[in-house]
């Protein structure tokens, strides 16, 4: 095989997969997560950030659970998760 006709190939194959990766990462993805979140409103009406007794801005959200309180409490009991404990 010769590596000077090789050289453009693999280069060629290179930049392929890296326009190939940017299309999905920085066009298709977003889009995609914006149809998906347009179409759940839990998703876009939610809290973002949690707040603290006193009202200040905290940290984000990485988890939130949308459902009655009661039902939620009852199935984390069941699966076996301690109640918590209010701190001061």
């Amino acid at each position: 095989m010769n590596f000077r006709r090789a050289i453009p190939l693999i280069a060629g194959i290179l930049l392929g997969v890296l326009a190939v990766w940017l299309l999905v990462a920085y066009l298709l993805v977003p889009m995609g997560w914006k149809i998906f979140t347009s179409r759940h409103r839990a998703v876009t009406t939610g809290p973002r950030i949690t707040t603290t007794s006193a009202g200040i801005h905290a940290d984000p959200l990485n988890l939130s659970f949308v459902g009655d309180e009661n039902d939620l409490v009852s199935a984390m009991l069941a699966a076996g998760w301690p109640r918590r404990i209010r701190l001061p």
